[in-house]
């Protein structure tokens, strides 16, 4: 009986030494579990949180306090790509462009998960909009599509093709062909193409607020083939006017300043001459393509006059973001600077930024990232 009492005394000294010694290493309670015959405890699901911890006061602009209704406009940080994510103050939401898919980076999947936090799983998106065929723009649609309901789809009037002879009106990047597959497969979609001839029906109004599109004319697209340059390509690029409570953002996706020839006749300049008015004043605006020096010209600035521009880019010194051309270019920061807009958010240096407009016409920017110096 001693004998026995011993050898348990020991196996109890023993154990504890062992437990001892693995805490020591660092092992998990899980492994500890497993060492000792039990099931590991259960991983707990991570939960996403994106705080918006860092609000601007914007000196001269004087914005008063958001209160009721908002419309929110999220920048979405997707490095160096288009992601702008809506919620009307109705409830309805919109996503214009979906970032780049690449295996370099996770901002995809990591998109997803934000409209995930939003609600977006909940709910759906009422709106999907592709403002032209570029792979930073169109490359995660595909896992939107898979991820969430979608009421609608507005997308270039574009056919895919890849093989040689390229038809008019096709483009035959593969990114772009599986994005017309997917939404050819999605039961119940109302697809719009975005022309002129279509603005009335890819434009609508809710509580207080107006979503406007403009678009290139069909005969925009009777030249375009695979082969056409990129300029041609983001000359495709619906332009998107929000309105709200007197507020104005101005979405112009990738268009440029002029347009490649008679035969390709949509740009800043012909978008401007849509208007009416000797100006059109905009709160905000999403620089085009990503601040290029061929876009956001002197006379675009000078018709909407913006107050606040922001800046859709990857981190340049990073090549996974793919922002091998050092956007936002310093000539068209100059550019901003000469027209009065003295207040610039980049996705690159504060995250993903939000706007928010309230019913009484307040706006509030908010950021992941504390950037001080906010043109920079």
């Amino acid at each position: 009986m001693l004998n026995r009492a011993n050898s348990k005394k020991k196996l109890l000294i023993a154990t504890l030494l062992a437990i001892a010694l693995i805490f020591s290493l660092g092992c998990s309670p899980d492994m500890l579990s497993g060492l000792l015959g039990g099931s590991p405890a259960p991983t707990p699901t991570p939960v996403i949180e994106y705080v918006y911890q860092y609000v601007y006061e914007m000196g001269d602009l004087s914005y008063d306090e958001p209160t009721g209704n908002l419309l929110d406009v999220h920048f979405v940080n997707v490095l160096q790509g288009d992601a702008i994510f809506v919620e009307l103050p109705d409830g309805k939401t919109m996503l214009i462009d979906a970032g780049r898919h690449d295996t370099t980076n996770t901002a995809t999947a990591e998109l997803v998960s934000y409209l995930e936090v939003q609600g977006v799983g909940d709910n759906g998106l009422d709106y999907l909009v592709l403002t032209h065929s570029d792979a930073d723009h169109v490359g995660g649609m595909n896992e939107i599509l898979e991820a969430f309901a979608v009421s609608n789809v507005f997308m270039p009037d574009l056919v895919s093709d890849r093989s040689e002879p390229y038809e008019p009106g096709s483009i035959g990047t593969a990114t772009f062909q599986d994005f017309t597959e997917a939404v050819a497969l999605e039961p119940g979609v109302n697809v719009v193409t975005t022309t002129q001839e279509n603005e009335a029906e890819l434009s609508f109004t809710g509580e207080g607020y107006s979503v406007t599109f403009y678009c290139p004319p069909e005969s925009y697209y009777v030249g375009v083939t695979n082969s056409s340059n990129a300029e041609i390509k983001n000359n495709m690029s619906c332009v998107i006017i929000l309105e709200y409570a007197g507020r104005r953002v101005l979405l112009t996706g990738d268009l440029h300043s002029e347009a490649e020839g008679e035969d390709f006749a949509w740009s800043e300049e012909h978008l401007i001459s849509r208007f009416t008015e000797s100006e059109f004043d905009v709160d905000v605006y999403k620089l085009g393509h990503h601040g290029s020096h061929s876009s956001t010209s002197a006379s675009l600035l000078a018709f909407f006059d913006p107050e606040v521009a922001v800046a859709c880019v990857g981190d340049a010194s990073d090549s996974a973001s793919k922002n091998s051309y050092s956007h936002p270019r310093p000539e068209t920061l100059n550019r901003l600077v000469d027209a009065g807009c003295n207040y610039l958010y980049r996705t690159d240096r504060h995250g993903t930024i939000v706007l928010s407009i309230g019913a009484n016409g307040g706006m509030r920017f908010a950021t992941e990232i504390n950037c001080n110096a906010i043109y920079a």
